[in-house]
């Protein structure tokens, strides 16, 4: 099973070399490989604790790059490392498959359409830190080299006297 990065990275990240926040961020949300010897309840559990997790931000709605982070990571789950396990066929697990997998199949549909809703917001999103980053390493570069240009002037002041 691949680590997943932290909600809280993906506040931090940012678009990169022209790539849309949305790509970046998806790359945050990997799809896991189900371990057998670990209970399919385990990862309905975590699917149902991501939803969760994401209703908060959604509530809050102060992090929309936690919340799609999170959502996709909700639905990659449900779609494909839940129907991976396996176990997933097996009649031990026919109750929760009949009830709580139904259930957070029927959810990952609506969350789906929540991303792709998403998708347009958190590239404006991306768009607009990476011309404010750009916007400032303008301001930068044109104060290193005013102040090159001052300490050029004094200097050639200096030899002058």
């Amino acid at each position: 099973m691949r680590a997943m990065a932290a909600p809280d990275a993906a506040s931090r990240a940012t678009a990169r070399d022209g790539r849309p926040l949305s790509k970046v961020l998806g790359e945050m949300a990997p799809s896991l490989d189900p371990r057998a010897t670990l209970a399919l309840k385990y990862y309905l559990r975590t699917a149902r604790n991501a939803l969760e997790q994401a209703r908060v931000y959604r509530a809050e709605g102060d992090a929309p790059k936690q919340l799609y982070v999170l959502l996709l990571r909700a639905v990659s789950l449900v779609v494909e490392t839940i129907p991976a396990h396996a176990k997933f066929g097996a009649k031990e697990n026919a109750a929760l498959l009949q009830t709580e997998y139904k259930r957070l199949r029927a959810q990952a549909v609506q969350v789906m359409a929540e991303i792709e809703a998403l998708r347009p917001k958190i590239d404006a999103i991306g768009e607009n830190e990476l011309k404010a980053r750009r916007e400032r390493e303008r301001r930068g570069a044109e104060a290193r080299a005013k102040e090159e240009s001052a300490r050029r002037a004094a200097a050639e002041s200096e030899r002058r006297e």
